[in-house]
């Protein structure tokens, strides 16, 4: 994982900031605000509507052609946990303490002392999700953008804040995802229906996942 080194301090909660060579604006502290949410913009058809949270949709074209299940923004919100971005860090301080840090879950709260921050490009075709673990003296970064080439990108990285050397294991991945041809109007009236029939499969020797429907969705009452 790459690390960002030339991220300028603050102390404002909103600032313009510089990474990796491109600019951002940041805003400071989003766990203590109230919810909001923001569209990313992309120079093809991808769209992606996303709150400082981190709760989400995303496709491309339309919402018939969704990565993750279009909702409004209240069920959005309610789907965060399991929708999206997951990451869970298994944490090493010694030879016999251990702490297990999920960034961005209701729980982290409880366990650790933390800071949220939100990172935005000037043209909204990029965003930075950063929550700073004052506990662990780490932090955790993920990013979403988007390319011709790849489509949604999502770039993920750690840093160490602190004196001592962490070790680290890293559990990362996406959740929720929606098989192809699962179009609005299904996902609304048939939602859990969706979700019984859903299967997920990894090729292997290929790296690929394939996301699919495992037979027609019914919902009549025969086997």
């Amino acid at each position: 994982m790459a690390m960002i080194e030339n991220i300028q301090k603050h102390s404002e909660p909103s600032a313009l900031v510089e990474i990796d060579g491109e600019m951002f604006y940041k805003i400071s502290g989003v766990d203590q605000m109230p919810e909001f949410f923001m569209s990313l913009v992309s120079s093809g058809d991808h769209w992606m509507f996303i709150s400082s949270r981190g709760a989400l949709t995303a496709g491309r074209r339309n919402a018939d052609h969704a990565l993750f299940p279009y909702y409004s923004a209240d069920k959005l919100s309610d789907m965060a946990e399991f929708t999206g971005s997951k990451t869970v860090l298994l944490v090493r301080v010694s030879a016999d303490q251990m702490h297990v840090w999920e960034p961005f879950a209701t729980c982290t709260h409880e366990h650790f002392v933390i800071q949220r921050n939100v990172f935005k490009s000037p043209l909204g075709n990029k965003i930075w999700f950063e929550e700073e673990n004052r506990t662990l003296n780490l932090a955790f970064r993920y990013q979403w953008t988007f390319g011709h080439r790849f489509g949604f990108i999502r770039r993920c990285e750690i840093t160490n804040t602190g004196m001592h050397a962490r070790d680290i294991e890293v559990l990362d991945g996406l959740q929720n995802l929606l098989p192809a041809g699962v179009e609005q109007n299904f996902q609304l009236r048939y939602s859990n229906l969706c979700d019984a029939y859903k299967k997920s499969e990894l090729l292997h020797g290929s790296g690929l996942a394939v996301y699919y429907l495992s037979s027609i969705p019914t919902d009549r009452a025969e086997p």
